[in-house]
């Protein structure tokens, strides 16, 4: 080989060498491109976000989805809403046959058709209330009379002050559009301010209920507690909800923190708490804790891309649903502890096994974490293995949220009382209405 050939050889060398060294270049280009964008594609499709915002969720090949008859539940008795009695005739006749148009016809019988209808709306009435003026010979003092109707300031009435929290509250209507209704409605003029106005009244008149509800709440032994966040001013702020069976609280804070806990329920707060895991639920010493199998089980879901990540999902469900079978049963405490502990063994050993997967070991540590906190509901009776409870009852607020989109202001205690009243009348299938005017009434009215 002649020099000529050699250095040939050597430039095509350093050419392929230098088209490798861009090609190397653009795989680590690809590489950072494709964390980047599965990044992104967390906050579509990961764990915990809820299934209203999973715009690219595969559609189920499941047989028994497939085969699965569409309808109510197996089992399930429907229920016919009964016909009301007509409080209204009306005879409806022809003059003429619609078909040839010809006036020679004759009635030959009648068919009935019922339907239920509203009202058209009410003109809005200005009442005047005279209300009388007594003097005291014994102390010499004056009073005005009042009237359950009769709010003590404001032009108002009751019933006006409860249908606009009903909007706003209960029906989620936007703040600029509740006037609209009313105006449309009833022909009632009235600014968003004005009705931001009545919420500040009404939130006031509720205090004593809602800390009512407070208080019940701190006496509660057995809670279910969740949080989520929520912008104020543009900041992260979060709604926190605590529910008993037959109360709901909700209270919105800056804080995510253990200090919201101590301040509702106390330091010394002794109980059973159904939670997320989150690390500020352990600062109360006092409470014992059943973590969430939901929040466990969508982890292993959505960790189940490999072989590995299959077979702990398929052990894991396994566990949850002979915890869950466990926990409907009649059993001794001995023999829920012995359970217990059967249980809380054998996880730890899945998790021994498959930390070893470096795929897998994100989901070993959450399960780690939780330690006994898993198996409450099997060494104690009535304790729930998720926190389901407060997820539904969080989900009204959220949707909420996500209608108002931000608070423009940091006076949120209005929504604090609101919510919580509605929250709690609405578990106990109680009339949200009427017990809304019951405290205005007494509140605005008499007190």
């Amino acid at each position: 080989m002649n020099d000529d050939e050699a250095e040939k050889l050597r430039k095509e060398i350093e050419g392929l060498k230098e088209e490798l060294r861009k090609k190397d270049n653009k795989i680590t280009e690809l590489e950072k491109e494709k964390d980047r964008l599965e990044k992104r594609l967390r906050f579509f499709e990961g764990p915990h976000v809820p299934s209203s915002k999973q715009g690219f969720k595969a559609k189920s090949t499941s047989l028994e989805k497939t085969l699965k008859k569409r309808g109510a539940p197996v089992g399930h008795k429907g229920v016919t809403r009964r016909k009301p009695e007509p409080t209204e005739t009306i005879p409806v006749y022809q003059d003429s046959c619609p078909h040839c148009h010809s006036t020679d016809i004759e009635m030959v019988g009648t068919q009935n058709k019922d339907i239920e209808e509203i009202p058209d709306p009410l003109p809005i009435r200005f009442i005047r209330f005279l209300l009388a003026i007594y003097l005291c010979h014994s102390c010499g003092m004056e009073s005005v009379a009042k009237h359950e109707a009769c709010p003590q300031k404001g032009r108002f009435g009751v019933t006006f002050l409860a249908l606009v929290i009903f909007l706003k509250i209960f029906m989620r209507g936007v703040m600029r559009k509740v006037p609209t209704f009313l105006q449309t409605q009833n022909g009632i003029t009235a600014s968003a301010a004005t009705i931001n106005n009545i919420l500040e009244r009404v939130a006031a008149a509720g205090e004593s209920e809602f800390e009512a509800i407070r208080d019940e709440i701190r006496k509660c032994s057995h809670l279910s507690i969740d949080e989520t966040s929520f912008s104020v001013l543009g900041k992260n702020w979060w709604m926190w909800i605590f529910h008993s069976n037959d109360k709901i609280l909700v209270v919105i804070r800056n804080s995510r923190g253990s200090s919201v806990l101590e301040e509702i329920l106390g330091k010394e707060w002794k109980g059973f708490i159904n939670c997320d895991g989150w690390s500020a639920y352990g600062r109360l010493i006092n409470a014992i804790l059943q973590r969430c199998w939901a929040h466990l089980l969508r982890e292993a879901k959505d960790c189940a891309r490999t072989v590995a990540g299959i077979h702990l999902q398929a052990r894991l469900t396994s566990i949850f649903h002979r915890a869950k079978n466990f926990s409907a049963e009649k059993h001794t405490e001995k023999e829920r502890i012995a359970e217990a502990k059967k249980l809380e063994n054998e996880t730890m050993k899945l998790v021994k096994y498959y930390s070893k997967y470096p795929e897998l070991e994100g989901i070993c540590t959450y399960i780690r974490n939780g330690g006994a906190d898993w198996f409450t509901a099997v060494r104690y009776e009535g304790i729930e293995l998720t926190n389901n409870r407060a997820e539904r009852g969080l989900r009204e607020q959220v949707v909420m949220r996500n209608i108002m989109g931000a608070m423009r202001s940091a006076h949120v205690h209005k929504y604090e009382v609101l919510c919580s009243l509605f929250s709690t009348w609405h578990l106990n299938k109680q009339d949200c209405m009427s017990n809304l005017k019951r405290i205005l009434s007494a509140k605005l009215c008499l007190s």
